[in-house]
Protein backbone atom coordinates (compact mmCIF):
# COMPACT_ATOMS: atom_id res chain seq x y z
CA UNK A 1 0.00 0.00 0.00
CA UNK A 2 3.18 2.25 0.34
CA UNK A 3 2.75 2.54 -3.30
CA UNK A 4 -0.91 4.01 -3.61
CA UNK A 5 -1.41 7.32 -3.74
CA UNK A 6 -3.29 8.80 -0.68
CA UNK A 7 -6.09 9.82 -2.97
CA UNK A 8 -7.08 6.28 -3.26
CA UNK A 9 -6.53 5.29 0.22
CA UNK A 10 -8.86 8.19 0.89
CA UNK A 11 -11.05 6.54 -1.39
CA UNK A 12 -11.58 3.32 0.21
CA UNK A 13 -11.95 4.94 3.28
CA UNK A 14 -14.74 7.50 2.38
CA UNK A 15 -17.45 5.20 2.09
CA UNK A 16 -19.00 2.13 0.72
CA UNK A 17 -20.44 3.31 -2.61
CA UNK A 18 -17.03 4.92 -3.36
CA UNK A 19 -15.28 1.60 -2.27
CA UNK A 20 -17.76 0.05 -4.80
CA UNK A 21 -16.53 2.75 -7.38
CA UNK A 22 -13.05 2.28 -7.14
CA UNK A 23 -13.28 -1.47 -6.97
CA UNK A 24 -15.15 -1.11 -10.43
CA UNK A 25 -12.22 1.15 -11.53
CA UNK A 26 -9.93 -1.31 -10.51
CA UNK A 27 -11.57 -4.00 -12.51
CA UNK A 28 -11.93 -1.73 -15.81
CA UNK A 29 -7.88 -0.62 -15.39
CA UNK A 30 -6.87 -4.81 -15.11
CA UNK A 31 -9.38 -6.13 -17.91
Amino acid sequence: LENVPATITDIFGASQDTLSTALHWLLLLFT
